[in-house]
């Protein structure tokens, strides 16, 4: 694996991590959500489980061009979780914390 691709995947993995601190946020501030959350939270177990996890990381050899086409085919997975969040949270801006149904 070369230098580049590990960056991509420290990028990736921090970008999920950011993501998991902002939705936890959100659900204590949304606790009504909370079950619409859970789904963000899903999504980004699925991209970090089968996009980053070492084992699928490890197997097949890839070149650097398969590399550049697995990490961004990962950043597009994980694109609708970010967008799926960032629509909750402007929910909660419009709408207030204690919102139920939208």
């Amino acid at each position: 694996m070369s230098a580049k691709a590990e960056e991509r995947i420290a990028e990736l993995r921090a970008t999920i991590a950011a993501e998991r601190k902002a939705v936890a946020d959100l659900a204590a501030k949304a606790p009504a959500l909370k079950s619409q959350i859970a789904d963000v939270t899903s999504m980004l177990d699925l991209v970090e489980g089968g996009c980053l996890d070492p084992k699928v990381l490890g197997y097949p050899p890839r070149d650097e061009a398969a590399w550049k086409y697995w990490l961004d085919s990962t950043a597009a997975l994980l694109a609708p979780a970010v967008a799926r969040r960032k629509y909750f949270e402007d929910l909660v801006a419009k709408m207030g914390p204690d919102i139920k149904t939208f």
